[in-house]
């Protein structure tokens, strides 16, 4: 199943709280390895990674624009749809800003840096822009002794509202790792497609769609339970069907427990990767 099975298979990835996120992100083909079978979780995201795992995480289209159309230094391979379409979101305007002349127009595109690192800071305006949320406009160091009253910190702090980030350090100029990609996604990813709610630092979830869910996995119980009371003699025929609505029945109990468990880590979107 898409949204339940457990896929526990990168190798640098078996223990640390990071685990489930890097994991939930991956059931969802979101994330890629770093080659081998492995994630990296600690090696620095580029920005064409994290450009494509937001557009994924958001579930929408790549651009359709020709692949040098806002920056010079992309180049046209697979990445290009995605940083161009970060790009006309407004979620990132590029490593370089465009010369202009005096009337505005663009004389020399701007760069987007697509294999740099990102920042921990710049990050945070991506996921808060991604999430069409606004930034936070408390005083700059309320929650983080290491920030600076700059242009990022009110969306560090933004992320800090909604218990996303804790702790009295933030790190703004470190690089973002792979592991800490996957962790702020969460976020971002849950909000568009379960329908979070985020209001200030309470997070909660409809888990509508989760209990239709699980209600089709008890039904098909139920049904399995009733063509084997119906089945009074044995045929090969019988045993067959037996041995394939069976399997059926544990491929779907199987999913309904992962989707129960899902439920009820998820309920609180800070405490679910834990």
């Amino acid at each position: 199943n898409e949204y339940y099975s457990d896929l526990w298979d990168y190798s640098d990835t078996t223990n640390g709280i990071y685990t489930n996120c890097i994991n939930a992100m991956k059931e969802r083909s979101i994330v890629d390895d770093c080659g081998s079978g492995l994630f990296c979780p600690d090696t620095d995201i580029k920005r064409r990674e994290l450009a494509q795992w937001f557009i994924k995480a958001l579930k929408l289209e790549t651009s359709t624009a020709v692949y040098d159309a806002y920056f010079t230094d992309v180049p046209n391979d697979s990445w290009a749809g995605y940083i161009n379409k970060i790009y006309e979101l407004g979620i990132d305007s590029g490593c370089t800003l465009p010369q202009k002349d005096s009337a505005g127009n663009i004389l020399i595109k701007g760069a987007f840096c697509p294999t740099s690192a990102i920042t921990r800071s710049l990050a945070s305006m991506w996921i808060i822009k991604a999430m069409n949320d606004t930034p936070s406009t408390i005083a700059f160091n309320t929650f983080y002794t290491d920030v600076y009253n700059d242009q990022y910190t009110p969306y560090i702090n933004r992320l800090a509202e909604h218990g996303v980030i804790t702790g009295t350090i933030f790190s703004p100029s470190v690089n973002l790792k792979r592991k800490d990609a996957a962790f702020f996604l969460v976020l971002t990813a849950y909000r568009q497609s379960y329908a979070l709610d985020v209001t200030g630092t309470k997070t909660t979830i409809n888990i509508a769609n989760y209990t239709r869910w699980i209600t089709v996995r008890v039904f098909g119980i139920i049904k399995f339970q009733f063509h084997i009371g119906a089945i009074k003699t044995p045929s090969v025929h019988h045993r067959e069907y037996t041995n394939i609505r069976f399997n059926s029945i544990l491929v779907r109990l199987k999913e309904g427990i992962n989707g129960l468990r899902h439920i009820l880590s998820i309920v609180s979107i800070p405490y679910w990767c834990d």
